[in-house]
């Protein structure tokens, strides 16, 4: 089985790359879709960030958007919440790859916004980096609702340099150019991979 990681900084288009990949039929993992999923029914978690926060939590119910503002005012706070949820999405993305090896699928992608901050590369045959220009970046990312330059800033200091990001990469989407252009990217990876399999694993 191959597994594909694919990252990207915030706003560079990853979540259209990984639509593109389940268009084809791939199995997609999603990260930050796990986060939200541990935030809304896994009591473990919900706990733990009552613990951090309680004030963000009422009758077993995590309010996100008073979760957020307490995170992303304190570096520490938002370290102290990656090290509850990490662990817990990490462990799920292990059990999404064991059930795919299982059902003999040939290519999975593992879509996670901190792969190479949390080491979960090591479990890829290779990734693939969606990049974009700083300035598009910063359009998109301020057009989201709750957004501030603050928020971006703390942000931007816990995932890696987009330059950093695109030198460890195997394989670079550019999201500069569209939509179509996009698909057109991860319809070339994936037959190229399906085609000619580097499996590592």
């Amino acid at each position: 089985m191959f597994i594909l990681g694919l990252t990207g900084s915030i706003g560079s288009g990853k979540s259209e790359a990984a639509k593109a990949f389940r268009a084809l039929g791939c199995p997609v993992f999603d990260g930050d879709a796990e986060a939200h999923r541990l935030l809304a029914d896994d009591p473990s978690a919900i706990f733990d960030v009552a613990a951090l926060v309680p004030s963000a939590v009422s009758d077993g119910v995590v309010d996100r958007r008073a979760l957020a503002d307490h995170v992303f005012a304190s570096p520490e706070l938002l370290m102290s919440l990656e090290s509850v949820l990490h662990p817990k999405i990490l462990a799920s993305a292990m059990g999404f790859l064991d059930q795919q090896r299982a059902q003999g699928a040939a290519l999975v992608v593992l879509e996670m916004p901190l792969l190479f901050e949390t080491g979960i590369q090591s479990a890829c045959s290779a990734v693939a980096v969606v990049t974009v220009s700083a300035d598009v970046q910063d359009q998109r990312v301020m057009a989201c609702p709750g957004m501030t330059a603050a928020r971006l800033a703390t942000i931007r200091a816990r995932q890696l340099d987009p330059a950093e990001k695109a030198e460890r990469a195997d394989y670079i989407l550019d999201s500069m150019t569209g939509k179509e252009d996009m698909v057109a990217q991860v319809n070339a990876l994936v037959t190229a991979l399906t085609t000619h399999p580097e499996q590592t694993d």
